[in-house]
């Protein structure tokens, strides 16, 4: 009995193990690199980029922790930590550098500088390469990202900094030169 079962599992090792390796012999899709943007599958991978930000778990969960959770229109139920953690949070107590705070401010610019560096891209770009996609509709698209995010920014902190340009990763804090222009919602008409 306990010889059949080495067998079996010895056996299903070796299925599994040798029908895995089948889709390994794909083509790569393409590359969603910065630079010229020389074909339309590499704008359209460029574009799908801008929305990977918004996806990333920090990024939505920022969105639920400073404005459903902090209203009277949801509750957070977890371990006792994060009941701590919101009733910090509730009362304006977390201090400027909390992770949650850290996050928001990083996950939304992050998402904003991958919107301006594919428009910064795209504007470049030669029509003659699009037959499928509109180079202005994805140019809204990311528009639209960039305006979204800022509008939760807002919503969250306030006036933030608001910048159009590319950030360069190699820029040191000095070199970084941010507009005077912030974002702020009015209910003037």
């Amino acid at each position: 009995m306990v010889k059949n079962k080495y067998i079996i599992g010895i056996a299903l090792a070796i299925l599994t193990g040798f029908s895995s390796c089948a889709d390994l012999d794909l083509a790569p899709l393409g590359k969603p690199e910065a630079g010229k943007i020389t074909e339309e599958r590499q704008a359209f991978l460029r574009l799908t980029a801008v929305y990977s930000g918004m996806k990333d778990f920090r990024y939505t969960w920022s969105m639920q922790c400073f404005g459903e959770v902090l209203s009277n229109d949801a509750t957070y139920s977890g371990s006792s930590n994060d009941a701590q953690t919101f009733t910090l949070l509730e009362n304006y107590q977390y201090p400027a550098d909390h992770t949650e705070i850290l996050n928001k401010y990083r996950y939304s610019y992050q998402c904003i500088n991958k919107a301006n560096l594919f428009i910064q891209d795209m504007e470049t770009t030669d029509d003659a390469i699009f037959s499928e996609y509109d180079k202005e509709q994805m140019i809204g698209e990311a528009k639209f990202i960039r305006a979204y995010t800022y509008f939760e920014l807002v919503k969250t902190f306030g006036g933030v900094p608001c910048y159009t340009g590319v950030l360069d990763s190699t820029m040191k804090g000095s070199d970084v030169r941010l507009s005077r222009k912030y974002m702020l919602l009015s209910s003037k008409t």
